[in-house]
C-alpha cells in the first residue's frame, strides 16, 4: 500500500513529538495496516503506542519513506527530494515553478526560432535572454493557445519583447509571478488576457503590470452578437466584485462596458478575428 503524503506527515509529527496515543483517525488506521504497530483500545477510539512501538515505527517507517524522513524541513525539487525520499512528488517545489515558457518577439537572437515553437527554460535563463535580447516589455498570456499563436495578433509595438505563458493547472503561475517581480524596473510587464472579469483581474493582479492589451470598445462591441460568452461572464461574480472595488482609473470605462454588457469575450475570438490590439497604461 502507499500512504499519502498527509500520512507521512502524521508519522512525522509524532516522531518528532512523541506521544503514547492517537485518535484512531481513518489515516490512522491506514498507517496502521501498513505497520501494524500499536494496539487500538477497546472502543477504537485511540491507537495506542508503547516506547518500543515507537522506535519500531521510526525504523519502520524510515525503511519505507527513506533515511531522510526527520531530516529538517528545506525547500527542494524533486531532484533533489528523490537522493532521499521513495516519493520524489512530495518535494516543496514543484517542477512548474522552476521553469517559464517563453518566446521572443522582433528580437535580435543568436539563433533562428519558428513562431510556433518556444522555449521553456530556468528563472535565471530567462533573465539572461531579458538581457541578450535587449527586451523592451514582457508580453504576459493568459492562454496556451493564444501564446503559440501570438505572431497573429495585432500588436501594439514593434520592439523587442519577451512573450512569456501566464500557467494555469500544470504550468504554474507561481514562477511566472517570481520572474515577473524580479524583472528590472525599465521592462514594462504587459498583460493579455480575456475580456471579462477574470481576465481584468488577472492582468491587475499580474506582479509590476504597466498596461494591459484590449482592443478598442467600438471593435469589440463588433464581436458580441456572435461571440459574447454571458453565462461564463455570470459565473465570474468574485471577479467582478473584484473589478468593480479595483482602483484602477485608467480602465474604469471598461469596467463599465464589461458590467453593463456582461461582456466575457475570449483572446482566441480577438486574434481569429484580426482586432487591433491596444496597450493601456494602468495604476500610473
Amino acid at each position: 500500500m502507499n500512504l499519502n503524503k498527509q500520512q507521512r506527515n502524521l508519522i512525522v509529527n509524532l516522531l518528532k513529538q512523541p506521544k503514547f496515543k492517537v485518535a484512531y483517525s481513518k489515516n490512522w488506521q491506514v498507517i496502521h495496516q501498513e505497520f501494524e504497530i500499536g494496539q487500538v483500545d477497546g472502543r477504537a477510539k485511540y491507537l495506542e503506542f508503547s516506547k518500543d512501538d515507537l522506535l519500531l515505527l521510526k525504523q519502520m517507517s524510515q525503511q519505507f519513506f527513506g533515511d531522510g524522513l526527520l531530516a529538517p524541513s528545506v525547500a527542494s525539487n524533486r531532484m533533489a527530494q528523490a537522493h532521499h525520499s521513495r516519493n520524489e512528488k512530495w518535494a516543496s517545489i514543484s517542477p512548474e515553478a522552476e521553469f517559464v515558457t517563453i518566446k521572443p518577439l522582433h528580437c535580435q537572437t543568436e539563433f533562428k526560432l519558428a513562431p510556433d515553437f518556444a522555449l521553456r527554460v530556468p528563472l535565471d535563463a530567462a533573465h539572461k535572454f531579458c538581457q541578450q535580447w535587449q527586451v523592451k516589455q514582457v508580453l504576459v498570456v493568459e492562454n496556451l493557445d493564444c501564446f503559440d499563436y501570438i505572431a497573429q495578433a495585432i500588436l501594439p509595438f514593434s520592439s523587442a519583447t519577451m512573450v512569456i505563458y501566464r500557467g494555469s493547472g500544470i504550468a504554474s503561475p507561481s514562477a511566472v509571478k517570481l520572474f515577473l517581480s524580479q524583472l528590472d524596473d525599465g521592462i514594462d510587464v504587459v498583460v493579455f488576457a480575456d475580456v471579462d472579469p477574470a481576465g481584468i483581474q488577472i492582468g491587475l493582479t499580474t506582479p509590476k503590470v504597466s498596461q494591459l492589451l484590449l482592443p478598442s470598445i467600438i471593435d469589440l462591441t463588433s464581436l458580441l452578437a456572435q461571440f459574447n460568452y454571458q453565462s461564463d461572464f455570470d459565473e465570474q461574480y468574485k471577479q467582478l466584485n473584484f473589478i468593480v472595488s479595483s482602483n484602477c482609473i485608467e480602465i474604469k470605462s471598461w469596467i463599465n462596458f464589461v458590467c453593463q454588457h456582461k461582456v466575457s469575450v475570449k483572446q482566441q475570438h480577438l486574434i481569429a478575428n484580426k482586432l487591433t490590439l491596444q496597450s493601456i497604461g494602468v495604476f500610473k
